[in-house]
């Protein structure tokens, strides 16, 4: 099993992003450590506290799992299930295996304290010892207010880089 412990000042948070992590030194290149490159995410459990401390930690309930690729009888929603027996895995036929996987979880409801939030992510591993995450990066979000589509707010940012690199370029001659 492994802890993370994510310290924050946002408020707000209401996801979890889980990306599990291709790798040049894990034996198949990951992300995971079997032979093949595969893993099995039994549980995924999140506590927060006030990062002060002046408060105890409390469960975080986690909803409307979504996951880039799910092996056959290994859903990402395994992993909230609270069976310690099932999971969520990665290898799907016809899609490379070595290849960066991400996961999220929803909070049932925003969260967040006053002088920032300490989040604990205890990642429970129970297939084995070897179907264990290799390399992964958690992260936490909070809702976007710009209500916008994702695509029409990238173009706008690519357009917005553009016009930065040639008025620069245009400087520059």
């Amino acid at each position: 099993d492994v802890t993370v412990i994510l310290d924050t000042d946002w408020n707000g948070i209401d996801q979890l992003r889980l990306e599990a992590l291709p790798d040049e030194s894990l034996e198949s290149k990951g992300p995971g450590r079997s032979g093949h490159g595969n893993f099995v995410l039994s549980e995924i459990r999140v506590l927060a506290e006030p990062r002060d401390g002046s408060a105890p930690p409390r469960a975080v309930p986690l909803v409307n799992p979504k996951a880039s690729a799910e092996q056959k009888d290994f859903p990402v929603a395994n992993a909230l299930d609270g069976k310690r027996e099932t999971g969520w895995a990665v290898q799907v036929e016809g899609r490379s295996l070595n290849d960066r996987h991400v996961a999220t979880f929803g909070f049932e409801q925003p969260v967040g304290f006053p002088g920032g939030t300490r989040f604990t992510v205890r990642l429970e591993q129970q297939f084995g010892k070897r179907h264990t995450l290799g390399r992964l990066r958690l992260a936490i979000a909070r809702p976007d207010p710009d209500p916008r589509p994702e695509a029409e707010r990238r173009l706008e940012a690519v357009d917005r880089a553009f016009a930065a690199w040639l008025e620069r370029e245009r400087e520059r001659t």
